[in-house]
């Protein structure tokens, strides 16, 4: 189950734009593209990592990660609903807590 959720993470159905990208411009600047697209994908499952290892779910906050759509700072790469449901795969963590943290 939490190899399915973190495979779906990294993982987009969007493989065939980055191919076509990357035929496109050749050898030449696909790289830059392919490499954004690559580093975006680690950054979701790096903060996948970081949420299954909180010890409370408010510590989420400490990381300075907001999870306000609206906000110009917003750090976080996953959404509130991709936040919600990790921290639900740890069994010690509230529904309570856990729904302070994603509102």
């Amino acid at each position: 189950m939490l190899e399915d959720f973190c495979t779906s993470l990294i993982i987009h159905h969007d493989v065939s734009n980055i191919i076509s990208t990357t035929e496109s411009y050749g050898n030449s600047g696909a790289g830059a593209g392919v490499s954004f697209e690559i580093l975006h994908q680690f950054q979701r499952l790096t903060q996948a990592v970081a949420i299954l290892q909180l010890e409370k779910p408010s510590d989420w906050t400490a990381f300075s990660y907001t999870i306000d759509s609206t906000s110009s700072n917003d750090t976080t790469v996953l959404s509130k609903e991709e936040i919600r449901q990790l921290m639900q795969l740890r069994v010690d963590f509230s529904e309570e807590a856990i729904a302070n943290v994603c509102r």
